[in-house]
């Protein structure tokens, strides 16, 4: 069975939700890695909260939009064959 318009909607809200889920894990990162630069900044660095975001924050992490992306792309390519107003 071929998906209807409405179908496709469905999909590009639930990529747009996991999008946003992704966005917040990186918001939530780049508060603490603030949180971290500024404890430095005071030379608070001995202190135990520094030290645990230093554990926890050390290596480099990526956050990877490429599937949502590719999914959505896939996704407004069907979008656009219908009639919108």
């Amino acid at each position: 069975m071929s998906k209807t318009k409405q179908d496709y909607l469905n999909d590009l809200v639930l990529i747009a939700f996991r999008m946003d889920e992704k966005a917040n894990r990186q918001h939530e990162r780049t508060k603490k890695i603030q949180r971290m630069a500024s404890l430095a900044k005071q030379g608070l660095k001995d202190t135990e909260d520094f030290k645990r975001l230093d554990m926890e924050y050390r290596h480099p992490t990526v956050t990877d939009f490429g599937n949502e992306m590719s999914d959505l792309q896939r996704v407004v390519k069907q979008l656009k064959r219908y009639k919108w107003e």
